[in-house]
């Protein structure tokens, strides 16, 4: 199951970077660093949880922390309360793979119009992402007032919303990245 976990988001954290990356060409942005309060609704289930996102890092805070390091090619589960992380190593073959497959990812924005998304005037569009051979539709809403930031995006049939709040663009401390040296590595159960 956690090899599932980690080939999901490895695949996800690979797939964002190629969609930003593309959709960033596409309207003349550049890629930028955020921090920001992240509302998911999947599947009927609301998570919450704090979101810190640089080039080739994303740190996830809700129960436990997750953070993925694209570039020192790991992911780690860090739980604070015990001290303790878990380490899953994204092997180099293995993360080629999707980067290089991500490339492929063919990515349409189709303008949809304005709406307004809580206290941020928004340009809407439709997104089709053909990968792999599956198609992915969502909306997207990118606010005019921090340059063109996706401030909520959702699949077209439903199945998940994700919002941000307390948006901060900018560098992120290289800290947040990185497992404290006191915290404690523990094994899994079972050979990734």
């Amino acid at each position: 199951m956690i090899r599932r976990i980690a080939a999901a988001l490895a695949g996800g954290i690979t797939l964002m970077g190629a969609t930003q990356a593309q959709a960033a060409s596409t309207s003349g942005l550049t890629f930028r660093p955020f921090s920001a309060d992240q509302t998911m609704v999947m599947n009927g289930k609301t998570t919450q949880s704090k979101v810190y996102v640089t080039a080739d890092a994303i740190r996830t805070e809700g129960d436990k922390i997750t953070i993925a390091r694209l570039d020192k090619q790991v992911i780690w589960i860090v739980t604070p309360a015990a001290k303790t992380y878990i380490e899953m190593k994204l092997s180099g073959q293995m993360l080629a793979a999707f980067v290089e497959s991500a490339k492929d990812a063919q990515i349409v924005r189709t303008p949809a119009g304005s709406e307004q998304v809580g206290s941020y005037n928004c340009d809407k569009y439709n997104v089709k992402i053909t990968w792999q051979g599956n198609e992915y539709d969502s909306v997207e809403w990118d606010a005019k007032e921090l340059g063109g930031f996706p401030v909520k995006s959702a699949a077209t049939d439903g199945s998940w919303t994700k919002t941000y709040d307390n948006i901060k663009i900018g560098p992120q401390d290289p800290s947040l990245f990185t497992v404290p040296d006191d915290y404690r590595k523990i094994a899994l159960p079972f050979s990734m």
